[in-house]
């Protein structure tokens, strides 16, 4: 039995629309080039 399985995958478009935000401010976060120079993005499922 595999335990870490992908349930879901949703393109960075769809990711910022749900969040209500800028398609490419998104990727900016996404590359580490967002507010606080962040290096990952962590979204967790509602």
């Amino acid at each position: 039995m595999h335990v870490n399985k992908v349930h879901s995958v949703f393109t960075i478009g769809r990711v910022a629309k749900d969040l209500g935000e800028d398609e490419d401010w998104l990727w900016d976060v996404a590359n580490g080039n967002g507010p606080g120079g962040r290096r990952h993005l962590g979204l967790q499922h509602r």
